[in-house]
């Protein structure tokens, strides 16, 4: 008898286990479970409708935290700038179609269940203006005007010409930032405490007028560093000498964000080289044919820069940028680069020996006597370097109470040149001093024509005493 009142206490049992479930399922369908949170508020057991009448009703209460340049910073009340709110239920309708049914209302009151509300919220724009416009962000006596981005000068760490970014300021521009404010409260989760608004982030600040990417500016950098990494290699008669960034970054200078070279400075560069390696007109150091060693002044001879030319080139060299290499302009030139610029072939004139010595390739080539000008007539040749003017064949040569024909002429100091005598029949010796010409090297016809075809227009020509 007792096992069936147990199987009567059993079904008894279940059927109150049954009911209560049937009644749980009918009471959840409608209501929300243990621990179901909507926004931030507990709705634990109550009625889905009760939202709806609840939430219209919700006050939002929170902080708008406008953070700005430096310490500044700003806490606006929520109350004070929001006119109206109407809140999107949305996911409290797709919760609330899950729940209908009520099938496993025991497992959800186990669970804690947090159902999103977002709010849209209206800003009284005037009011949001009025409260920033009279915050400590607005103090006057803060506030820093932004300060254009510049070209910097050399930065030697860097080795380049940089583009420095201004003091920015922190002047707020207030449309901005209420309109940063309106995007931030568009939609807010119900409940929130606190929305913090970065106004950097958000660019609420007045802006300078040349910012770091302005087009001018990166052109203008660009440009100076172009300039600064050009590399010229000089080939200056024969000398090397090398331009770089460490010569050139003296050169570029900045003035309103403008880049230009100093051509004053580049002038100094090309008149210091022409003095130094320029041999026009300077001593030059020579060996005689007997080894004794002589300082000739060189006449109409040598290298000569042209400046003003080598000025203009180098400052287009410099724009064009890269590797290069160049020569100088010049307005005169020598057989021969280097400062022994006539080389190893040259006309050798002894003119106290009286005699010549024609040199090709660092090598004797002929020797000879010759008749220079007439000492006691006042037509002593001139001694010196200088270069072969011109040369040409069958010449009458006029000056005052004569005129020569001669084969083979070669001036190379104005009307003083080397040519063959015929109407003489000897040659060396004293005869200059009471019987010389009138100021050329007179020479005996084989050996004229022998130097005539090896000599050229600038061949060298030393002549000493």
């Amino acid at each position: 008898m007792k096992w069936k009142k147990v199987v009567s206490f059993l079904a008894v049992f279940l059927l109150i286990l049954a009911a209560a479930y049937v009644a749980g399922m009918a009471f959840f369908a409608s209501h929300y479970t243990y621990g179901t949170y909507i926004g931030k508020k507990d709705f634990s057991f109550k009625s889905k409708n009760s939202v709806y009448s609840e939430y219209p009703n919700e006050k939002l209460d929170f902080i708008v935290q406008l953070n700005g340049r430096g310490d500044a910073s700003l806490d606006i009340d929520s109350k004070a700038i929001i006119s109206s709110i109407d809140y999107d239920l949305g996911n409290l309708e797709r919760y609330n179609g899950n729940i209908l049914n009520g099938i496993g209302w025991i497992n959800k009151n186990l669970h804690s269940n947090v159902i999103d509300v977002t709010a849209h919220v209206t800003v009284d724009e005037e009011v949001l203006k009025d409260i920033i416009d009279s915050s400590d962000m607005n103090d006057r006596s803060k506030l820093k005007e932004p300060q254009n981005a510049f070209l910097s000068e050399y930065n030697s760490k860097t080795k380049q010409f940089e583009i420095l970014e201004g003091d920015l300021g922190n002047i707020l521009e207030t449309k901005n930032t209420v309109k940063a404010v309106k995007e931030a409260l568009s939609d807010i989760p119900a409940g929130i405490d606190r929305i913090i608004v970065n106004l950097d982030e958000k660019d609420c600040y007045k802006h300078p007028l040349i910012s770091v990417d302005n087009a001018k500016l990166v052109k203008e950098r660009d440009r100076a560093n172009s300039i600064l990494n050009t590399k010229i290699t000089y080939d200056w008669y024969g000398n090397w000498d090398v331009i770089d960034s460490s010569v050139i970054k003296d050169w570029i200078t900045i003035k309103d964000n403008t880049v230009s070279i100093d051509e004053a400075k580049v002038r100094r560069y090309v008149e210091r080289c022409a003095g130094y390696y320029d041999t026009y007109n300077k001593e030059l150091r020579f060996r005689t044919h007997s080894g004794d060693i002589k300082n000739i002044k060189r006449g109409d001879y040598g290298w000569l820069t042209d400046v003003d030319t080598e000025v203009e080139e180098l400052m287009a060299c410099l724009e064009k940028g890269g590797e290069q290499i160049k020569e100088p302009a010049h307005l005169h030139e020598a057989y021969a680069k280097g400062s022994d610029d006539i080389g190893g072939s040259y006309v050798e004139i002894d003119l106290s020996d009286q005699h010549l010595y024609l040199y090709k390739d660092g090598k004797l080539f002929l020797d000879t006597d010759l008749v220079s000008g007439n000492v006691s007539a006042g037509h002593k040749t001139p001694d010196g370097v200088y270069g072969v003017t011109y040369k040409a064949q069958s010449v009458v040569l006029r000056g005052p109470g004569y005129a020569s024909f001669v084969y083979y002429w070669m001036p190379y100091r104005g009307g003083v040149g080397m040519h063959d005598a015929t109407w003489r029949n000897k040659f060396g010796g004293t005869i200059y001093k009471s019987a010389g010409s009138h100021g050329c090297i007179n020479l005996p016809l084989s050996v004229a024509k022998q130097i005539y075809e090896q000599v050229e227009a600038g061949f060298p020509v030393v002549s000493y005493w």
